[in-house]
């Protein structure tokens, strides 16, 4: 539409008339090939004077050849066209600005259309002008006011104004930039899968928005579930805005990981009753073939069991000091084995695979887990549980079974998953818990054998849950590079995508590391799928806030084009210091990409700030102590522990209880927490003054550091760089006064005194895979190849990356606490 900067103005109050007059086919070819013999007289005369201005003409003939050909020889048609603008203000003043900023959008790419002043026809223009007149100026002017044009030109003019964005029952994205109208799309419209990514770097907005979008969209219906992820704890007020339930995932809770959920009633009927509606997408002939493609909720339940199990199987093999592999089992023989017993154990519960509604009764345990194992390790025969028969047959199964069961009773022995046993229970699967909080921080960073079991419980337990939701239910993971990290989460992420659009639930993804959507989980040879790129092609819509650091590549397995590429990376307006964010957004059934304005509420500004205040208030003296950190930190406060006093009030047990940190690092905890409470030196860096400042003084040049906060948050981007260059230049005098000051040595010796496992990320089972390799101080880490470090950790490169990030600003933060610079708040 090449007048679209013309028609998504919107501070301009104009009308805008078009006159088309069609031409008879023959009329047009002669009229074509008058103006080209006028274009080739103009070439002529151009060559005599200046041969390089004759190249435009050239384009120009060549225009008017194709032209020619289609309509005399093609099937265009042809048209006389001419338009007429109006434009109304207020005042004269107004008139004149509001007439120039439209001629500058009529002159300028991609209209480039002539403005032609009416002269002394004035009446005759405003009569053509106006709705239902005639075309009474190109009547009298001459020569005629009117070019001809073929359909696409006339179709390009259309519509004359923006497509509205207006959904019923749809999330608000914001105001559409070019219309300043709300935008309204709903997710489970689409026509295809309603999952969603959300991309952009940290700080840009996308939490802000989401909360709010997902607040919105939950308490606007009674019959919607809402489930949100997160490994930050940053949705707790968005739990309790909506009455939710806030779930800790820390593998000790009673649970029954073999609870099947039935769908809604409407899904069980016979072939014959599944002519329409939503059941006819179960029939028993999808059940029952697997094998085609067909959604099959028994075998995904079989598989989730059958995956759990070997988990555990590994679990207790490595407590028990084996390398993983009992009894040279592979562990795709001891996965079909699992998961042969998982579906005897529900068919002897009655639950069926090709009956859904046996899905309703009780579900097994991991207790009938066992028993159906042993049944089977003494059943098994050349008539039952084997193909052929043979000896060798029966001692493999036997075998299997053997190798299988070794590591799971080691671990269930030891006590560590007792909470797996018998039917537990779950507030997850609750039906009066609409709204749930997994807070999932203790998995960030973290690759542990044993939480990374309870977070497959977790996950399957959302299947279920999905299964039982009344109507619509949105699963939206925060910070969702952390589980993409993971190749078995991944797995279950891709067989999500496919087949919880059978329940209407979207899968939300939000995260600041979008490659971690597009790298390759493996290598992709022939028959093998790329399961993030099929996540990827399962989303029905896509959205895109600023995003200065990803890759054109990364954007570009996105849909965005060269031009949307360069707006999400110099162009789109990021939350952190606006009164407001912008995003792009597209979706599957709309051409183009939406430039979205998402405007914070001044209320939720504020609220948030002061909450990071207390927040920080509250943990300031718990930080403090050494290996706290911010994670362990909100843990103990949660719990009123705040104080190094608490913590040595507070019985150890407890705290392993409610943190999520071994006993190793509660006994440091209290070590340091006596140090501070006794006054002796704490081994963590402080903040040293001046040593040649006055108490209460202020150099020359310097700012009370509480000044110098303010001034870095509220004044212009000018001032805040003459801050900063303040502060270089006192660091700098400050140095060279002492010979040998702080700043000379502050970084090397401040990154040297930060542990590797203080880095915020890295956590202790990362941390003692670094330190097995000399890598155990901030410094270390720094000097480290990141490849390198990828390898020793088997973590993700992108969250190497994020490591680097916050050691640098780790040792930044305690040179400056050392240098002691005035304007260091």
């Amino acid at each position: 539409m090449f007048l679209d900067e013309l028609f998504t103005m919107t501070d301009v109050n104009y009308d805008t008339k078009i006159h088309a007059t069609p031409i008879h086919r023959h009329k047009a070819a002669g009229e074509v090939e008058e103006e080209a013999l006028d274009v080739d007289a103009e070439g002529i005369e151009r060559e005599e004077h200046t041969p390089l201005s004759a190249l435009t003409v050239e384009s120009k003939r060549e225009a008017y050849t194709r032209a020619h050909q289609n309509v005399a020889e093609g099937n265009a048609r042809a048209w006389y066209m001419n338009g007429y603008i109006t434009i109304r203000a207020d005042s004269r003043s107004q008139l004149d600005e509001d007439a120039e900023k439209v001629k500058r959008k009529l002159e300028s790419p991609p209209a480039k259309c002539v403005p032609v002043a009416p002269g002394n026809s004035q009446h005759e223009c405003f009569m053509s002008a106006s709705p239902f007149g005639d075309d009474l100026y190109n009547e009298k002017a001459s020569p005629a006011r009117e070019r001809i044009v073929f359909s696409g030109g006339l179709g390009a003019i259309f519509p004359f104004v923006s497509m509205s964005y207006d959904e019923m029952d749809g999330i608000r994205w914001g105001r559409n930039t070019h219309t300043d109208e709300p935008v309204y799309l709903d997710l489970f419209d689409r026509g295809t899968a309603p999952h969603i990514i959300t991309i952009g770097m940290s700080r840009a907005g996308k939490s802000h928005f989401v909360i709010e979008a997902l607040a919105e969209w939950f308490l606007d219906r009674d019959d919607r579930t809402l489930i949100v992820c997160d490994t930050q704890s940053g949705f707790g007020d968005l739990t309790n805005l909506c009455d939710g339930e806030r779930i800790v995932i820390d593998s000790g809770q009673p649970i029954n990981p073999m609870h099947i959920e039935a769908p809604p009633e409407e899904y069980w009927g016979e072939e014959d009753d599944m002519a329409d509606g939503p059941a006819s997408r179960y029939n028993k002939a999808d059940i029952a073939d697997e094998a085609s493609g067909g959604y099959n909720p028994f075998a995904q339940k079989t598989d989730e069991v059958a995956q759990l199990v070997v988990s555990l199987t590994q679990a207790g093999e490595f407590m028990a000091g084996e390398d993983g592999n009992t009894s040279n089992v592979s562990i795709g023989d001891k996965y079909k084995t699992a998961r042969y017993i998982a579906g005897m154990t529900y068919r002897r519960a009655g639950i069926k695979e090709d009956d859904l509604s046996t899905h309703a009764l009780p579900s097994p345990t991991l207790d009938d887990y066992i028993e159906t194992a042993k049944a089977m390790y003494d059943g098994i025969s050349e008539d039952s549980h084997t193909v052929g028969g043979t000896t060798r047959e029966i001692e493999n199964r036997k075998k299997h079974i053997d190798a299988l069961f070794t590591g799971l009773l080691e671990v269930i022995g030891e006590g560590r998953f007792t909470h797996l046993m018998g039917e537990g229970s779950n507030s997850l699967l609750n039906e009066d818990v609409r709204m749930a909080y997994l807070d999932l921080q203790q998995f960030a960073g973290d690759a542990n054998v044993e939480k990374s079991i309870g977070l497959q419980i977790a996950l399957s337990q959302i299947t279920q849950k999905i299964k039982q939701a009344p109507g619509q239910t949105i699963f939206m993971i925060d910070e969702a590079h952390v589980l993409y990290g993971s190749k078995r989460i991944v797995r279950w992420l891709e067989r999500a995508s496919r087949e919880w659009a059978r329940y209407e639930a979207c899968m939300w993804s939000v995260s600041q590391s979008p490659e971690e959507f597009v790298h390759r989980l493996d290598s992709v040879s022939s028959g093998q799928e790329n399961k993030r790129q099929v996540i990827r092609e399962q989303t029905s819509m896509r959205q895109v806030f600023y995003s200065p650091e990803t890759d054109v590549e990364t954007l570009s397995k996105f849909g965005l084009e060269p031009g949307q590429i360069n707006t999400a990376k110099n162009e789109l307006t990021p939350g952190r210091g606006h009164d407001h964010s912008e995003s792009l957004i597209q979706t599957n059934d709309y051409d183009g990409w939406i430039r979205t304005k998402i405007e914070t509420l001044p209320l939720c500004a504020d609220k948030s700030e002061t909450t990071g205040e207390q927040e920080e208030d509250k943990l300031s003296e718990l930080l403090e102590v050494g290996g706290v950190g911010r994670t362990y930190g909100k843990q103990l406060s949660a719990e009123g522990i705040e104080t190094p006093e608490d913590l040595l009030a507070t019985d150890p047990g407890a705290m392993l209880s409610i943190t999520t940190a071994s006993a190793s690092e509660v006994d440091h905890w209290l070590e340091s927490a006596l140090e501070i409470t006794s006054g002796e030196t704490v081994s963590k860096p402080t903040p040293t003054p001046e040593p040649e400042s006055e108490p209460g003084s202020v150099g020359e040049g310097d700012a009370p550091s509480g000044q110098a906060a303010s001034v870095e948050q509220s004044e212009t981007m000018e001032t805040s760089e003459a801050s900063t260059e303040s502060k270089t230049t006192s660091a700098t005098d400050t140095s060279q006064s002492n010979g040998t000051g702080p700043s000379a040595t502050g970084s090397a010796s401040s990154t040297e005194s930060v542990e590797i496992t203080d880095v915020e990320g890295i956590g202790n089972i990362y941390g003692e895979r670094l330190s097995a390799e000399g890598i155990e101080t901030c410094s270390d880490l720094l000097d480290a190849d990141q490849e390198t470090v990828v390898s020793i950790t088997d973590a993700s490169s992108g969250e190497v990356g994020r490591w680097y990030e916050n050691a640098k600003a780790d040792g930044d933060g305690v040179a400056a606490a050392d240098g002691g610079s005035p304007n260091d708040g």
